[in-house]
């Protein structure tokens, strides 16, 4: 037999169900994942720091992201390009650069690419793990670049590169 106690434990149960499913929604997350079409190999050189006419153009490279949809687009950075650079279908992908002057030899890295919705910009994260500091054994720094080639990216989009350090 159904009492009123019973009836008032049974709508206390409904309203939390129902309050708890309120919370829940359909909206599509802020950062959706893209893929990445190719990786290219990290292409390093050591500089000596007394050099300062190469200190400074590869110190205006660093932390800054190159963004090539044709041949013509590629930067002049010392380091050179290798054919797989050329042999790209630009119709369809563009290639993503990014330089660092750094004092530490990389043990790992991995990369995330997305599409932030929150500021409407392609975002691609470059994790390193660091190694060995070589400022204290050498007077030296290196410099890296990073490359990855992505689906073809609209002209005038905001695009956002950043790198960070994470324990190895």
């Amino acid at each position: 037999m159904i009492n009123m106690k019973h009836l008032v434990y049974l709508f206390i149960f409904l309203t939390g169900v129902f309050l708890c499913s309120c919370n829940k929604t359909n909206d599509p997350p802020m950062k959706q994942p893209l893929p990445i079409q190719e990786q290219f190999v990290i292409e390093s050189c050591s500089i000596d720091t007394s050099n300062e006419y190469l200190m400074t153009q590869c110190s205006a490279f660093s932390r800054r992201c190159y963004v090539v949809n044709a041949i013509d687009d590629y930067p002049s950075d010392n380091l050179g390009f290798s054919e797989a650079y050329y042999n790209i279908d630009f119709s369809s992908y563009t290639v993503l650069l990014y330089y660092r002057l750094h004092t530490w030899e990389l043990e790992t890295y991995r990369y995330s690419y997305y599409y932030d919705l929150s500021n409407n910009s392609y975002n691609w994260l470059i994790q390193l793990g660091l190694g060995i500091n070589v400022d204290s054994i050498l007077n030296s720094r290196i410099f890296s670049r990073f490359a990855i080639k992505v689906k073809k990216i609209p002209l005038n989009s905001d695009i956002i590169a950043n790198d960070e350090v994470y324990d190895i």
